[in-house]
């Protein structure tokens, strides 16, 4: 028996043909609804996952997007073809070669892809923001710039819990809110002023900046 050939057993080749069959449409399923947001070895969530294959297929998904990119629904795809091999018991000359040469495929499309203008998946925290976070800042020198709030985590993680718990207390109570719906139009006229500033190349003062 050659390596990835099937054997001398027409009834078992067309088991292991349909196993390999079944492995394909699994991992293409899994890949096809990868979702950032459903639990996976770099992302902790609650939720149930969106990956119709539940949670091995988010996991499995995440794990082959991470390593190869787009280039990870190739892997389906050669699945296929084995099992066909398989499943009609067909020779399959040269296995070590056709393995060696899957990688080398793979590994080019992975890199040729990396070079393409569009992204399959956006807007999520890259790895290694956690402690350092992404934000946008305008200086008259560069324009718009990337810096980062170091342990942003750390620093805000109890802000939100805090505000809603207040929020909750100022309700039962009957008390007014420590902040007004001014102090958020003026935190508005803040952002806007600031943006007509880098747009014109000029001082803009807040009040000037209307309700």
């Amino acid at each position: 028996m050659k390596l990835l050939s099937p054997t001398q057993h027409r009834r078992l080749n067309e088991i292991v043909g349909f196993l390999l069959l079944s492995l394909g449409l699994v991992m293409l399923l899994s890949l096809v609804s990868y979702h950032t947001q459903d639990p996976s070895f770099d992302t902790a969530a609650s939720a149930r996952p969106l990956n119709l294959v539940g949670y091995p297929g988010s996991y499995i998904s995440d794990l082959l997007f991470q390593m190869f990119g787009a280039a990870a629904l190739l892997f389906p795809f050669l699945i296929f073809l084995l099992s066909w091999k398989w499943i009609r018991s067909e020779e399959l000359q040269a296995g070590g070669i056709k393995i060696f040469g899957a990688i080398l495929l793979t590994l080019a499309l992975s890199a040729a892809l990396s070079f393409a203008p569009f992204r399959l998946f956006e807007g999520t925290i890259r790895i290694g923001y956690l402690r350092e976070t992404p934000i946008m800042v305008m200086t008259k020198a560069n324009g718009v710039s990337h810096d980062t709030v170091p342990y942003f985590m750390e620093r805000f993680r109890d802000a939100y819990p805090n505000q809603l718990q207040n929020f909750a207390q100022n309700v039962l109570h009957d008390r007014p809110a420590p902040i007004t719906i001014d102090d958020g139009m003026e935190a508005l006229r803040i952002g806007v002023a600031a943006t007509r500033a880098r747009e014109t190349g000029t001082t803009v003062s807040v009040a000037e900046v209307k309700s």
